[in-house]
């Protein structure tokens, strides 16, 4: 690949055409409007917290009969308010807050996690072995592919 020179050394100009000049202006500061942000709030949190109200006045309507399966909100509020309330209360083995359940739940999934990225998961060579030994299966006819029942599983 070569260089090519440019044989005509003449320049050609354009004449110049004004320019328009565009002044840049600072914003405008807002002022803190107290007003406009509550009603922004109020806006955006009404609407849904309505429906829940309307949502709650339905289900303790429906169910305030003794004879409904299932139990209104208000007696839902009061079995779950110590559940809710304290979720760091430890009474024993069996008798422990919500918050200590939730954090033995974590613990577990945090030890699943880590067996598996300890060796447990997906070990590339035992997936390849496994995939040629699924190939070569699938290569057989049909009637030298062995009978997998119930009898046939170990157990």
């Amino acid at each position: 690949m070569s260089i090519q020179t440019i044989e005509d050394t003449k320049v050609k100009a354009f004449p110049a055409k004004p320019a328009e000049v565009i002044a840049f202006t600072a914003k405008a500061r807002r002022r803190f409007d107290p007003l406009a942000i509550a009603g922004k709030v109020a806006s955006a949190l009404v609407p849904p917290i309505i429906v829940i109200a309307l949502m709650l006045v339905v289900w303790q309507i429906a169910c305030s009969s003794p004879t409904s399966s299932l139990p209104p909100p208000t007696q839902v509020w009061n079995e779950a308010y110590d559940l809710i309330a304290h979720p760091f209360f430890d009474n024993g083995p069996q008798d422990i807050g919500l918050a200590w359940r939730v954090l033995i739940s974590l613990q577990r999934v945090a030890i699943g996690f880590g067996l598996d990225g300890g060796g447990g998961g997906r070990h590339p060579p035992l997936l390849r072995r496994a995939d040629r030994a699924e190939l070569r299966l699938a290569q057989r006819p049909l009637a030298r592919r062995p009978a997998v029942g119930a009898g046939d599983v170990a157990w």
